[in-house]
This record gives structure tokens, C-alpha cells and sequence, in this order.
């Protein structure tokens, strides 16, 4: 994938026509990953996925239901060491396991996924962290 021009692409196009909305993309060297709202993707989950298995042959899909998104958002996060430690730290006191991770270039915020039954825990688990 990695050395694939447009495989990214493709796959929102696919989204785009399909008239899915995304809510996050992180991807890596040999991995895309895209977060979207379950209701939206239900009705048209199997043309979407046909459509990527056409136009992409990935080597592999797979879906994960019940994810929920927290983002951590904060000025200066940037210039401060220890921010993703302290986060992840946290969850995992918690017994919250991350499944999708994603930090943009801008570093202003630092967005995970986890299991959608563990949101609220997840959510009271960084807020002490760092508003204690």
C-alpha cells in the first residue's frame, strides 16, 4: 500500500460516492484505517466494501463495530513532554484498551479509540490525568 499512488484516495472516493462520511483516517506504512459512524455505514456497508475489493484488491478488510472516539485536545501539547505518556498511562490504569490511534501534524490534540463500553471510564480516566 505504501507504494501504491492513490490508494488512499480510492478508498474515500469510494466513500464520497457511496455518500459515506468519514470521521477520522489514520493510516500507516502498510495500513488505512477509517473510522466511520456505524449508522451511517449500515445501509450501505456491502456496496462500500465490494467497491474497495474492486477498485484497491486489498490484501485484507476487516471491520470493527463499537468503537467510540476520545480526543484530547490542548494548546502546547506540542512543546511538552510526557502528554502522550501521561494519556496512555492513564487508560491503561484504567484497564481502557486503545484500539485506534491518531495525532495530527498539528499535535493540538491526540484522538484514540477504544471500545465503545469503556467511553465513559476512558473519558473519566484522562480527565484526572490531567485535571487533577
Amino acid at each position: 500500500m505504501n507504494k501504491e499512488r492513490g490508494f488512499g484516495r480510492r478508498i474515500l472516493g469510494v466513500l464520497e460516492t457511496r455518500g459515506v462520511s468519514y470521521e477520522l483516517s489514520p493510516s500507516g506504512i502498510d495500513s488505512m484505517c477509517v473510522v466511520i459512524d456505524q449508522a451511517d455505514f449500515e445501509d450501505a456497508e456491502e456496496s462500500v466494501l465490494e467497491e474497495i475489493r474492486r477498485l484497491c484488491d486489498p490484501d485484507a478488510i476487516s471491520i470493527e463495530r463499537d468503537l467510540a472516539l476520545i480526543a484530547t485536545v490542548g494548546h502546547g501539547m506540542s512543546s511538552r513532554p510526557g502528554v502522550a505518556s501521561r494519556l496512555f498511562g492513564a487508560l491503561a490504569q484504567a484497564n481502557v484498551n486503545v484500539r485506534v490511534i491518531d495525532q495530527g501534524a498539528s499535535e493540538l490534540s491526540i484522538i484514540v479509540g477504544v471500545d465503545s463500553a469503556n467511553l465513559e471510564k476512558g473519558i473519566h480516566a484522562i480527565y484526572r490525568a490531567f485535571m487533577p
